[in-house]
């Protein structure tokens, strides 16, 4: 018969208990705030990674909330409120997060509670007073180059370099490459370097070995198809009007080159394959004419690091791209540049 010492239950029962609470408590996180001026009473909590991929309602309390939820690992949060303002801030296991401010002055509201809101906060004070573009892309760079292992150099590059009109890939991929390997295994940064790697692949200065598209006829064409001659591909919509001037462009650039050894592609980022037919049956471009129906999720797209529309991609004959632009006057100045070097070139294979 096993005997136990006097106060040995007790003691038994304390530790069960501190056991017990601490496996309850260490995935649990809480955020406390005030906030002045919020329109009605809630706020919502998004979150777009699991294990908090959902949104949750959070109920105002004469301006004071509390909210408790469960994460096993740090993660990037936005509160949202007043119709439209969002809040940024990070989440962790056994995190409490304390958040006051004026929600009519969103610059205002201060996040404490963990490293990550606190470089967070470092960072909102060092931009309050910037308003150029510029100088914002600057301190974000800065930011994230010598914060190598920071959740907020995610956020960062995502807010300031990728949700942009004409992303810099080269300035992301840069970012990228300086972040420790950690970070690389964030969802955001994988899904950002697959797209970043199709689109370098296809930049200035690299080659395009190979594509496929299907022309209007139904043809299955390769890049074999239009070898030992200068190529012209143009990316396109019917529905964008900037593309239409461009095609105008072309048609008129095409009929001045037409005895030279170049060919020319307009492929249709249109998803409505019947409206780019009716668009393009009586047109007069020279060429050949393509449309997949998947815009931009297209395989060539993604392959040409197309990012917006009009761009047209100048290829030499060994498919290195010799220039991606919107500008007619730039195109032509490099395609006949090319042309010019293409002859030069053959001139002296003949002499050989």
């Amino acid at each position: 018969m096993i005997r136990y010492t006097k106060g040995f239950i007790p003691l038994l029962c304390l530790f069960l208990f501190m056991a017990g609470s601490c496996q309850r408590s260490t995935k649990v996180f809480t955020l406390e705030g005030n906030l002045k001026n919020v329109t009605g009473k809630e706020l919502y909590l998004l979150g777009t990674q699991k294990p908090f991929d959902r949104i949750d309602t959070i109920r105002l309390e004469k301006e004071k909330f509390t909210y408790k939820a469960e994460t096993d690992t740090l993660l990037p949060l936005t509160l949202l409120f007043n119709q439209g303002e969002t809040l940024p801030l990070f989440v962790d296991k056994g995190l409490k997060i304390t958040i006051e401010g004026d929600a009519l002055q969103p610059d205002s509201i201060r996040i404490t509670g963990g490293e990550a809101n606190e470089e967070l906060n470092q960072f909102k004070m060092r931009i309050r007073n910037i308003r150029d573009s510029v100088s914002l892309l600057a301190e974000a760079d800065s930011f994230i180059r010598s914060h190598p292992f920071s959740q907020v150099s995610v956020y960062l590059l995502d807010n300031y370099f990728v949700q942009t009109p004409q992303p810099d890939l080269k300035r992301m991929n840069g970012l990228i490459e300086s972040m420790s390997g950690m970070l690389h295994d964030h969802p955001l940064i994988l899904s950002l370097q697959k797209k970043l790697d199709d689109a370098l692949k296809a930049d200035t200065g690299r080659y395009v070995s190979s594509f496929r598209i299907k022309n209007l006829k139904g043809e299955n064409l390769t890049s074999y198809h239009f070898r030992d001659k200068a190529l012209v591909f143009s990316f396109w919509a019917t529905w964008n009007e900037p593309s239409l001037k461009m095609q105008e462009g072309l048609k008129a650039l095409r009929k001045k080159l037409k005895k030279e050894d170049i060919e020319f592609v307009y492929f249709a980022l249109d998803m409505d394959k019947k409206r780019w037919q009716d668009t393009i049956r009586n047109d007069t471009l020279s060429g050949e004419h393509a449309c997949d129906g998947e815009g931009w999720e297209s395989p060539v797209v993604k392959q040409f690091g197309i990012e917006k529309l009009p761009t047209v991609v100048v290829l030499t004959p060994q498919r290195k791209i010799v220039t991606k632009s919107a500008d007619i006057r730039e195109l032509t100045h490099r395609i006949e540049a090319l042309l010019k070097q293409e002859k030069e070139r053959k001139s002296k294979l003949k002499r050989r």
